[in-house]
C-alpha cells in the first residue's frame, strides 16, 4: 500500500511538472511558451486558467483518448493523454472554488478529483514498469462514476448561473 501511495505521489507530481494540455495551450495561445526537451513538453503555467466546465470537457476529450488507444492495443498513444489529463484533474479542485457550488458539491469534486489521480496514476505506473500498474479498463468504471460526478456538477454550476442571469 504504501509503494502504491509513493507511486501516486510520484505520478501527481509527474503530472504536475510536465503534463499540460494542448487544448489548454491552444485556447490561451500567446499567454505561455513551449519548448520540447527529450520529448517532454513544458508550459509557462501563468496564464488564465480554464473554468470548471471546460476543464471537465477536456477530461472527458483525453479520457476518450486514452480508452481508444487501449481499446485499439495501441497503449503507447495512450501515455502523452494520460500525463496530460492529471494536470487537468488536478486544477479541478481550484476550478470548482471559482463557481458558485456549494461547500458540499466542492467536496464531492474533491473527492472526484482524488478518484480519478488514483484511478490514472495506476494505469501510468504501467508504463513505468510497475508491477501494480493497471489496464484502463481495470479502472474504467472508477473513473466513469469519478466522470459523473464532475458533470453533474456542471450543471450544478450552470443552472445556478442561469437563475443569477434572471
Amino acid at each position: 500500500m504504501k509503494r502504491s501511495l509513493f507511486h501516486i505521489c510520484m505520478f501527481s507530481l509527474c503530472l504536475f511538472i510536465m503534463g499540460c494540455s494542448n487544448a489548454i495551450d491552444t485556447e490561451h495561445a500567446g499567454h505561455g511558451h513551449s519548448h520540447d526537451h527529450n520529448g517532454h513538453h513544458h508550459h509557462d503555467h501563468s496564464g488564465p486558467k480554464a473554468s470548471y466546465d471546460v476543464l471537465v470537457t477536456q477530461i472527458c476529450e483525453h479520457r476518450d483518448a486514452i480508452k481508444s488507444a487501449f481499446d485499439a492495443d495501441n497503449k503507447d498513444e495512450a501515455h502523452d493523454p494520460l500525463h496530460e489529463i492529471g494536470h487537468l484533474v488536478g486544477q479541478l479542485p481550484d476550478a470548482a472554488a471559482e463557481t458558485d457550488m456549494s461547500e458540499a458539491d466542492w467536496n464531492q469534486v474533491k473527492e472526484a478529483s482524488d478518484s480519478l489521480m488514483e484511478s490514472f496514476g495506476k494505469v501510468d505506473a504501467m508504463f513505468h514498469g510497475d508491477d501494480e500498474g493497471v489496464e484502463f479498463s481495470e479502472v474504467e468504471q472508477n473513473v466513469q462514476d469519478a466522470i459523473t460526478v464532475l458533470q453533474e456538477k456542471v450543471e450544478v454550476v450552470s443552472s445556478a448561473n442561469q437563475e443569477t442571469q434572471q
